[in-house]
């Protein structure tokens, strides 16, 4: 599976949220992009309604500027990308999420999304 997308940040303390793999609302991963304040982006794994942050990395989104988002999710392994680079390599290791649905968000944050 691979999702390419484009995200623009209007105004907001915070940046994109992509959910993927959803098979409900108590079971996805989601990409928080620019998130906590906008200082970090993190992957995200909710199960049976518990919420983890599996992988992080530091980092943060411009306003009023398109960013190309990328995640490709092949078996347990995701990877995503930012503008091209790659920002998280990690594999799932418990109880993986083999397909779902896609979601678009913010959080704090007004964004616009396009060529989804």
């Amino acid at each position: 599976m691979e999702i390419r997308l484009e995200a623009r940040k209007r105004a907001g303390d915070e940046g994109f949220m992509i959910l993927f793999r959803a098979r409900d609302m108590d079971h996805f991963y989601w990409w928080n992009v620019g998130g906590w304040r906008n200082k970090v982006h993190g992957i995200e794994k909710e199960v049976a309604g518990k919420r983890t942050v599996v992988h992080r990395a530091t980092g943060s989104v411009a306003s009023k500027v398109w960013h190309r988002l990328r995640i490709r999710a092949e078996g347990r392994r995701v990877h995503c990308y930012l503008n091209e680079k790659l920002i998280h390599d990690w594999t799932d290791t418990d109880d993986a999420l083999p397909r779902g649905g896609l979601g678009l968000g913010a959080w704090h944050t007004a964004a616009e999304y396009r060529n989804v």
